[in-house]
């Protein structure tokens, strides 16, 4: 499965459209929820209200149930069951009826049982005071019983509408904490968006163009690569990618990859000042193909030019954080080292030319020795570029003379 390209390349317009629509969605967003969830606190609010009044009304008829069942247990226990006492008591009971038929919606069942279940007290209950009882008769006992009975039911219908009540108020809490953070989260994405998409802006305008700049100036494309950044870009603008892209081979030899030879020579001039300030040591190396000319004309300039990158590889491969490589020329090439010490100069060269003197296998099957000679020069104070090629390139005639496929160094005395 093809993975998905990240960073995406876009374009610098499409990059800015994209930064600011982004912007503008989380925006939108933010505000499109935060309307959603206000309609919702005031529906919530209406029913908060509702049910308030609900539970304020249960709680009434609670109270004047107490009340008459109380009246009911003096007239039991006084043993009064006249006309005055009966006249009080049926007050109470309609009192009560038109507190249930006043009531408000109530949660499920309760809407309906409260006002069935007095209904039926009245019709089997409270009916019986409506004529002069006989003495001992039950009339009283039994209302007392369904009284206290009804009054459980409007106690457990109180306890829901506050559990009712409490759960929506709990229910609009989170809808407030909700809204909050969605409205303040979509807002600080929206700006985060935007604060990356110009942050993108600097990363890959602001600092390619310092990069450039300076590559400009020094023709050094081996300075230390930047770290990348915690959260990369999501999005590559595609003039600037042309640009370094283009960028890297305007000093750079098309055939090997390595320095041209002006960009090595500001590189050596910009590494002897630095020398110069900070005192430290410097060295330069020029690694000439023995026998180019007679390899390139015997094997065609297919496997010429094969050589040249292959010996540039291998050389490259070789050095050490911090040195350069450029081809000075033909079948040279430049090699610059800052901070090498005199004496580890020596066993460094020797290793790279080892390294690089091998069997070359060219295309007709034959397997060909390939040697380089070196001349190697160790900077001293007071010295000029110009003075330390000159030096190195006598002892690459040094070498030559002493058979090719060796190393001489100017000693750092004579230097």
């Amino acid at each position: 499965m093809k993975k998905w390209p990240i960073p995406i390349e876009v374009s610098f317009r499409t990059f800015v459209a994209i930064t600011f629509a982004g912007s503008i969605f989380f925006h939108v967003v933010g505000l499109g929820l935060h309307s959603y969830l206000n309609g919702q606190k005031k529906a919530l609010i209406g029913k908060i209200e509702s049910l308030a009044e609900a539970e304020s009304q249960v709680s009434e008829i609670d109270a004047s149930l107490s009340a008459f069942h109380e009246e009911l247990l003096r007239s039991l226990a006084e043993g009064r069951s006249q006309g005055g006492e009966r006249r009080k008591l049926l007050i109470q009971a309609r009192l009560i009826r038109v507190l249930i038929q006043n009531l408000g919606q109530l949660d499920g069942r309760n809407h309906t049982r409260l006002p069935a279940g007095w209904a039926s007290l009245e019709k089997n209950g409270i009916a019986c005071l409506r004529h002069p009882l006989p003495e001992g008769s039950p009339c009283l006992q039994q209302l007392l019983s369904q009284v206290g009975a009804f009054q459980l039911h409007v106690i457990d219908s109180r306890r829901n509408e506050v559990r009712r009540l409490s759960l929506v108020e709990h229910r609009q809490l989170h809808l407030e904490h909700l809204d909050t953070w969605l409205y303040w989260g979509s807002t600080v994405l929206g700006l985060l968006f935007m604060a990356m998409g110009w942050r993108n802006v600097v990363l890959q305008v602001g600092e390619p163009i310092k990069d450039v700049a300076g590559y400009l100036q020094s023709f050094d494309e081996s300075i230390p690569k930047k770290s990348p950044p915690l959260i990369p870009p999501l999005f590559s603008i595609r003039e600037l990618s042309i640009l370094l892209k283009n960028m890297t081979r305007i000093y750079r030899d098309p055939l090997t990859g390595t320095l041209v030879r002006r960009a090595i020579i500001k590189i050596l001039a910009r590494e002897m000042v630095r020398a110069e300030k900070e005192g430290f040591s410097l060295a330069v190396a020029i690694f000439d193909i023995d026998e180019f000319k007679e390899y390139n004309n015997h094997y065609g300039h297919v496997a010429g030019d094969a050589l040249l990158q292959s010996v540039s590889t291998r050389i490259q491969g070789k050095l050490v954080e911090g040195e350069f490589l450029g081809r000075w020329g033909g079948e040279e090439f430049l090699v610059v080292s800052p901070r090498i010490t005199p004496e580890a100069v020596l066993n460094h060269y020797a290793e790279i030319r080892g390294f690089v003197s091998c069997s070359n296998q060219v295309a007709t099957g034959e397997s060909v020795l390939v040697t380089v000679s070196v001349g190697v020069a160790i900077r001293v104070p007071g010295q000029t570029e110009d003075d330390l090629i000159r030096l190195a390139e006598g002892a690459l005639a040094q070498a030559k003379q002493e058979g090719r496929n060796c190393l001489a160094v100017v000693p750092h005395k004579e230097a």
